[in-house]
């Protein structure tokens, strides 16, 4: 097997990758990639030379995707630098899903801090992680209005309804009912014959069409 030599003029985990894509996996490789820290390649080298979970590369990510939350909680000016910041946090975060989706591809608790920070991310999870099982802790942030800034609230309700809880979600309906356009598609397809009311106590009731 070829080596990949690891001193200083080595230090690209790209230029490691690849190596590994061509001659296999090597500890010198791996050293590369872990000192560099990216986790891109982390990610890449597991899912396509690994081919399996990498416990040395997910601690690193993990560990960047929890950090990351916590910078977009304190990141909030406009100079240049905090949107670089903003900007490699995003990353970060969404190298955490796709290590779940395409490495672990199953339950993953430790990384569901991560998950649960974008909504979005977190159907995904059940998705392709959980296998379309209902997610008590995402459904709770879901009825909680938090649509993390991707959708809005009514819109992944009916999404988690329709894909997850496939069919009538009761408890969402009142947010479902508070966008027009949603409550339509969620009157049409999952609960056809009936319309979204409200029974004027905030609460929401369905009323018969035909």
């Amino acid at each position: 097997m070829m080596t990949i030599t690891t001193t200083r003029e080595v230090k690209s985990p790209k230029v490691a990758y690849e190596h590994a894509m061509k001659h296999g996996p090597s500890k010198d490789v791996e050293e590369i990639i872990l000192r560099a820290r990216k986790t891109q390649w982390i990610r890449c080298y597991a899912h396509e030379v690994l081919k399996a979970r990498w416990p040395e590369g997910e601690a690193i990510i993990l560990e960047l995707g929890k950090k990351a939350i916590r910078v977009l909680d304190k990141e909030v000016g406009y100079s240049s630098r905090s949107c670089e910041r903003r900007d490699k946090a995003i990353n970060d975060l969404h190298e955490v899903l796709a290590y779940a989706q395409y490495v672990v591809r199953a339950k993953w608790p430790e990384a569901e801090e991560v998950m649960l920070c974008e909504p979005t991310w977190g159907l995904r999870y059940v998705e392709t992680c959980l296998r379309g099982r209902r997610w008590s802790e995402l459904e709770a942030v879901l009825l909680s209005g938090e649509s993390g800034g991707s959708w809005y609230p009514a819109e992944l309700l009916f999404k988690y309804a329709k894909e997850v809880v496939k069919g009538r979600w009761p408890e969402a309906e009142t947010g479902i009912r508070k966008d027009k356009r949603t409550a339509y598609w969620y009157e049409k397809e999952i609960i056809p014959g009936y319309r979204l009311k409200a029974d004027g106590t905030g609460g929401t009731i369905l009323v018969r069409t035909r």
